[in-house]
């Protein structure tokens, strides 16, 4: 007889860990397979969830690819994922831009973010000190 497992560690014990454009929101087991994707409808929401792709692509590219190319001489992992990281950066820049002309951000907020994107962990830290306020913000409005 097999028994349920009863000690799963969900998504919501790394509340970062999550990506915000599969936020389960409140409700047990049965909403959280249910994935909602309402925060792609807003700009801050797809800046946030291509925030997250591109930030775990960076560090995937940055720890463990370029190790890959020049440890274990395998260069393949670098262009297939810094292929991802390359379209996910320009999707970032582009989605920051959309954010900052959409909501009136002034220009060091918009730079702020645009400059997180080249630094690594760089969406993240944005993501939880400036994005999450400002879309509290526009939520008030």
């Amino acid at each position: 007889m097999r028994q349920a497992h009863t000690d799963r560690v969900e998504w919501r014990a790394w509340p970062v860990m999550r990506p915000v454009c599969l936020d389960s929101g409140a409700g047990g087991r049965a909403n959280a397979r249910r994935m909602k994707i309402s925060s792609l409808k807003t700009s801050l929401g797809r800046l946030r969830c291509i925030g997250w792709w591109e930030g775990w692509s960076f560090l995937l590219l940055l720890g463990v690819a370029m190790p890959l190319k020049y440890f274990a001489d395998w260069p393949l992992g670098v262009r297939v994922v810094g292929m991802a990281h390359g379209v996910l950066f320009m999707l970032y820049l582009v989605a920051a831009l959309q954010a900052a002309l959409e909501h009136d951000w002034p220009w060091k907020r918009t730079a702020l973010v645009l400059a997180a994107s080249v630094l690594p962990a760089g969406p993240f830290m944005v993501d939880a000190r400036v994005l999450r306020a400002a879309e509290a913000e526009a939520a008030g409005k």
